[in-house]
């Protein structure tokens, strides 16, 4: 049996003819009973029917499943009454293939004018609907994205007036009220130099490229915020920019981060300026002593070695408030020899500031060095009784210290005057309104400072 469709069609026209073997559509003819009686070229191509002698003469509307096999009987049913049935919906190809079709069927009228077959003209639209699914997919994704982000998207027409407020945007911006934003300048929300900044990023989306800038910009209620910005253009169907699209995310955190990490970074270098010019100090006068280079050097080791230890504290403490204590105790462990008997601490909690505990520590690490070659500390019955206390009754909190040397040698009064008791006399005095007293008394010397508690303390 030969294939039916390779004769002519029911109409015989040149014209007919000639659409039919041009179309790529699946053309149809069915009886007036929905009976399939003819295929076009295209449409056996399109259909990917390799032998239509297998169909001829099938239910038409039996290739479709579901509502829509009822949308097919209803379409011939229209057609059959002189009308024009329609309907779109999906159906494979006789290999399996899964198409998306546009459906017509219409009429094939006699010369009486009464329809003696009907036309079908199934239109492949696969590619067009997978491009609408996929556009709806990612509108659908858009606005996931859109309403679930905490950043601040914000939509420009082209001369950057605001359209649209995400909701992450109107949270993070503090609006009541969005309507009273929509329409406005976008640029004017930024003030000064960041109002430039705007402009600019505006001028370069516009252009089709993206601008950036940081910038500062309060919320509605006053509530101070930085923010790093990206302006992007959103293409229109010609290509060209069509509107703009400007994302904030709020970077307080970390331009606050930022400002902590200079202010440290210049407190830093300050704080090794003055412990530079401290070692400095201390090497000159030690080294300019009428001592040998044995000594001096020993000397110069022992007192950086008292310097460390006092920055080794301020570290575990931030160089902020640092315990008397501690202080205390390192110069204790140094020159005790093993023995915590031979120091006697008392006092109350009582921090200091940075330099208060630097300039403590140089002069306890002279008062231990010299009871250790002269004083109670060099015989094996001596000790050292520290205390400290405060005095709040006057107009502003004072700190008391005391040093006294117990059971150790006679004291002799010291011929010269050396770098170490230059330092013990002046290194708690003027810069902390302190009165310093250095006593070299027969019973054991005894040293005892009088200062503001505020000066002590600050930084």
């Amino acid at each position: 049996m030969s294939e039916r469709s390779v004769g002519p069609p029911p109409d015989d026209s040149e014209f007919l003819r000639g659409v039919l073997a041009s179309s790529a559509d699946c053309i149809k003819v069915l009886d007036l009973d929905g009976n399939l009686i003819f295929m076009s070229e295209g449409g056996k191509k399109v259909m990917e029917v390799s032998d239509f002698n297998a169909i001829y003469g099938c239910p038409w509307p039996e290739f479709w499943q579901g509502p829509l096999r009822e949308a097919a009987t209803s379409a011939v049913e229209t057609a059959k009454q002189g009308g024009t049935g329609r309907f779109q919906g999906p159906a494979t190809t006789m290999a399996g293939t899964p198409r998306y079709w546009d459906v017509q069927v219409t009429p094939i009228t006699g010369a009486d004018g009464r329809p003696t077959s009907l036309l079908s003209v199934s239109r492949d639209i696969t590619a067009s609907r997978n491009a609408e699914e996929i556009g709806r997919d990612q509108q659908t994704l858009n606005t996931l994205i859109m309403n679930s982000t905490r950043d601040c998207i914000v939509v420009l027409d082209l001369e950057g007036r605001i359209q649209f407020v995400s909701p992450g945007g109107i949270e993070a911006m503090e609006i009541d009220d969005v309507s009273s934003m929509i329409g406005a300048e976008w640029a004017r929300v930024w003030t000064g130099a960041d109002g430039t900044a705007a402009r600019t990023a505006i001028a370069a989306a516009r252009a089709g490229g993206t601008g950036r800038f940081q910038g500062f910009c309060p919320t509605l209620k006053g509530q101070a915020k930085w923010w790093d910005v990206i302006v992007t253009p959103v293409a229109g169907d010609d290509g060209t920019p069509a509107r703009l699209v400007s994302a904030g995310r709020d970077i307080t955190e970390l331009k606050g981060a930022e400002e902590r990490s200079r202010l440290l970074m210049e407190e830093l270098t300050h704080r090794v300026k003055n412990t530079l010019a401290v070692v400095n100090a201390i090497a000159t006068q030690t080294l300019n002593g009428k001592t040998s280079y044995a000594e001096a050097s020993k000397a110069l080791t022992l007192r950086l070695h008292a310097l460390a230890d006092a920055h080794d504290a301020l570290v575990k403490t931030n160089w902020t408030a640092t315990p008397v204590r501690v202080v205390v105790d390192n110069a204790a462990r140094l020159h005790a020899n093993g023995d915590p008997r031979r120091f006697h601490i008392a006092g109350p909690d009582v921090t200091l500031g940075p330099r208060g505990v630097l300039s403590l520590a140089l002069v306890l690490h002279e008062l231990g060095t010299n009871a250790v070659k002269y004083g109670a500390l060099s015989t094996a019955e001596g000790r050292v009784d520290v205390s400290w206390k405060l005095d709040d009754k006057g107009e502003e909190p004072r700190f008391r210290f005391d040093w006294q040397e117990l059971d150790g040698p006679p004291v002799v009064m010291p011929t010269r005057v050396g770098f170490g008791t230059r330092l013990i006399r002046q290194s708690l005095g003027p810069d902390f309104g302190a009165s310093v007293d250095l006593a070299y008394r027969p019973g054991g010397v005894i040293f005892s400072v009088d200062a503001s508690l505020r000066a002590l303390q600050r930084a």
